[in-house]
């Protein structure tokens, strides 16, 4: 695989890491801020409307995770996290063929 296309694929890695990353530091405070005006707006029946705007949040945000837990490395196409043990560094190589994170191989 030539190297542009490593390129594109740790480009794509990014912006999964970086929106799971976004939308757990402000999806949720969003959610509780709409659930707040809402409760203005509409009054007791807000609580509902929070409770499934949470699990919404808590889906999406599931869905995002996945995404990068379940990246597949460029070079091999095998789970890049895929690990059997957790240890520090874990994440820096493919748990495959060893692929340095970012690496333009």
């Amino acid at each position: 695989m030539e190297s542009s296309s490593y390129e594109r694929i740790w480009r794509d890695y990014r912006r999964s890491n970086w929106a799971a990353g976004l939308w757990l530091v402000l999806g949720f405070p969003l959610t509780v801020v709409l659930a707040i005006l809402l409760k203005f707006a509409i009054g007791e029946a807000a609580l509902v409307l929070f409770l499934v705007l949470v699990v919404v949040w808590a889906v999406a945000w599931g869905v995002l995770c996945r995404r990068v837990t379940r990246f597949r490395c460029p070079r091999c196409k095998g789970l890049y996290f895929a690990h059997t043990q957790l240890y520090l560094g874990a994440g820096k190589r493919c748990a495959h063929c060893g692929l340095p994170l970012y690496s333009k191989e």
